[in-house]
């Protein structure tokens, strides 16, 4: 403790004077106590964070996760130490695993870079469990913070993340890689959740959150303690593009217009998408809203990129689905005849 509180004295930063360049260093987590793979912790032991700066009681709660799952009786902030006290001990022979998320902010809100992990056991070693990999996040504006969480699997139900306690937890850095340390290998089926914490309280129960798992279920035993699992975390209303090319008749090169439609409007008159074909008939209808569509085309005669009404529609697909996220290839679609008639 001493050799840490010595540290504190060397590292700390003061603030900006009134007046001065604007804060804007993002704080970090320096040093910790019990240490990082620390062995043979005593069950009562506190744990102690030496931070860049000062940051509030509050927004370090918000930002803490502790596995297994407990929560601190007092933190108390002493300029840049951190002191965190537990009603109960931790068990023995335990792996305990805490996480700081990019939550914790300094007065200035600037936020961490990147998540803080470490464990330690009350035992004589780390579990040697670990679940690592990378998240392909596809969203809607900004949207809190990503997460990934590992859920036993009791039973022949499926892991509820809305209200079951995981094994192990961690949020997704900004290169969309995760870890997961500190796991029990024993066996215990397990499933894999990706998740949108949208107001980052890590629950998954309010608007604009949502979650995807693995397709399978996993298995961490002695023998193979490790496991690399990639997920893909959509948002629902995450749009996607359409993909395709016009065929075109030769010796025609008046500029085409493609448009999108849904497909209960029977009408026509209010696209989705527009785009401009290229010269070569492909076409890419970007940003479209989930659900089902219809593509229609014209010959943009005057190159203006809009449609008026002298410019007839030609319906070239009737129906095609938008998932989110999801780029869809439609394929060659006959384009529309914009050169006259030859004459016989």
């Amino acid at each position: 403790m001493a050799a840490l509180l010595l540290f504190a004295a060397g590292c700390a930063r003061p603030g900006a004077p009134s007046g001065g360049p604007e804060d804007t260093i993002r704080p970090a987590v320096l040093a910790t106590l019990p240490e990082s793979l620390g062995v043979g912790v005593p069950t009562d032991a506190a744990i102690v964070l030496e931070l860049s700066e000062s940051v509030s009681r509050d927004v370090l709660d918000r930002a803490l996760w502790i596995h297994p799952q407990t929560t601190p009786r007092k933190i108390s902030v002493s300029g840049t130490r951190a002191e965190l006290l537990f009603r109960e001990d931790w068990p023995e022979s335990t792996t305990i695993t805490v996480l700081i998320s990019t939550q914790l902010e300094d007065k200035r809100r600037n936020s961490m870079a990147e998540p803080y992990q470490w464990s330690f056991t009350t035992g004589d070693s780390i579990a040697p469990g670990v679940v690592r990999g990378s998240v392909e996040k596809i969203t809607v504006g900004k949207r809190g913070q990503a997460l990934v969480a590992v859920y036993p699997v009791l039973g022949d139900t499926l892991p509820d993340p809305m209200v079951e306690v995981p094994d192990g937890l961690t949020q997704v850095r900004s290169d969309g890689s995760y870890r997961i340390p500190g796991l029990v290998p024993d066996g215990r089926l397990r499933m894999v959740y990706a998740m949108a914490d949208a107001n980052a309280n890590r629950e998954i129960l309010g608007p604009g959150e949502y979650f995807t798992a693995q397709p399978e279920s996993l298995l961490l035993t002695p023998e193979n303690p490790t496991a690399e699992i990639s997920l893909r975390l959509v948002d629902p209303a995450a749009p996607g593009n359409i993909n395709g090319t016009l065929l075109r008749e030769t010796g025609d090169s008046t500029a085409v217009g493609v448009e999108l439609f849904p497909a209960e409007d029977d009408s026509l008159r209010l696209a989705t998408v527009r785009a401009a074909a290229a010269a070569d008939g492909g076409f890419s209808l970007l940003n479209a809203p989930p659900g089902g569509y219809r593509i229609a085309v014209y010959c943009d005669g005057n190159g203006n990129g809009f449609r008026d009404p002298r410019e007839p529609l030609l319906v070239v697909l009737d129906q095609v689905v938008v998932l989110p996220g999801v780029d869809v290839d439609v394929g060659e679609l006959p384009g529309p005849r914009c050169l006259p008639p030859k004459e016989e």
